[in-house]
């Protein structure tokens, strides 16, 4: 059961409207807030050595600060409005209710109030306990370093679309920095993505690129066995890992919802806290499989995988 949100502090006036529903939180290096109205719509900056060092109120004041500085274009409206702001920092819900003795914090404050009175917008504070799942993910994404953030390189990209015979047209393991065209989804809200978590959203209407984590390879081979989906699956070639065995049916041949398969070495492009593994050009070899779960009329042969196959010798 989800924590209890207290009241509003106040609602809306005959005259207004609300214009937006945001959450957010900092971590010690990051500030992270998100739109829960519309998710592409996220804010994300590292903070500044200084910043960084001061209380938590003020790193959690400092967002709201630069999100309105950074957005002034999309937020100015023409009538009064409103936006809800929901925060785990009672400091924060005080300040901008009554102000504050510290110099610096009410700087901020009167700063923010003045940019707030140009773009014709009230921010109404809301505090929501840190348990809640609103803001566990704003903690998430404010602590969110992607160790899983690679993928292979266009040369090889591109290949894989022109043997499947289609373009991709969702990436549905992706952030803003990788995704591989305008459709994406993410782990955390991200600028632009259509979705958060690839598990909870429709692949029925896409051709999907799915370049996923290694430890999630299992729980994508379950999702599109049980969907209606198509696609082009990316993973290492390895024999011994844990998800071989879903892969294929007797340890050479690939299941039958796969209808293509595609050998490969590729140069492999990581972010920054991505493992070592996945850097470079590699020696291991990644497999590209185009799958099909949604035509019942293609034939469907094993695709054998093992050059020293007795069988398909």
């Amino acid at each position: 059961m989800e924590p209890q949100v207290a009241g509003l502090y106040r609602g809306l006036l005959p005259d207004e409207k609300l214009f937006d529903i945001m959450a957010s939180d900092s971590s010690n290096f990051q500030e992270y807030g998100y739109s829960l109205l519309e998710p592409e719509n996220v804010h994300v900056r590292i903070m500044t050595r200084e910043e960084a060092e001061g209380s938590s109120g003020q790193r959690e004041l400092g967002s709201i600060v630069n999100y309105i500085e950074s957005n002034q274009n999309r937020l100015h409206q023409v009538e009064p409005a409103l936006m809800y702001w929901m925060t785990d920092s009672l400091n924060v819900c005080y300040w901008l209710d009554r102000g504050s003795r510290k110099p610096l914090v009410q700087k901020m404050i009167v700063e923010l109030l003045e940019k707030l009175m140009q773009l014709n917008i009230v921010i109404v504070p809301i505090h929501v306990p840190r348990e809640h799942s609103i803001l566990v993910l704003a903690d998430m994404g404010s602590k969110y370093l992607d160790s899983d953030d690679w993928g292979i390189d266009d040369h090889s990209f591109e290949v894989l679309q022109f043997l499947a015979g289609r373009r991709v047209t969702c990436d549905v393991f992706a952030y803003n920095s990788n995704a591989r065209c305008d459709k994406f989804y993410s782990k955390i809200p991200s600028p632009g993505c259509s979705g958060t978590n690839a598990f909870g959203q429709d692949w029925s209407q896409d051709f999907n690129y799915v370049c996923p984590p290694v430890k999630e390879i299992i729980y994508v081979i379950r999702h599109i066995m049980a969907e209606k989906v198509q696609g082009i699956l990316v993973v290492p070639k390895w024999v011994s890992a844990s998800y071989w065995n879903k892969l294929t049916v007797d340890g050479s041949h690939l299941h039958s919802i796969f209808i293509m398969r595609h050998e490969f070495r590729t140069t492999i492009y990581k972010g920054q806290e991505a493992a070592k593994v996945f850097e470079g050009l590699r020696e291991f070899t990644m497999l590209g499989l185009v799958f099909d779960t949604v035509n019942d009329n293609i034939n469907r042969k094993k695709l054998c995988i093992n050059r020293d196959c007795k069988m398909c010798a």
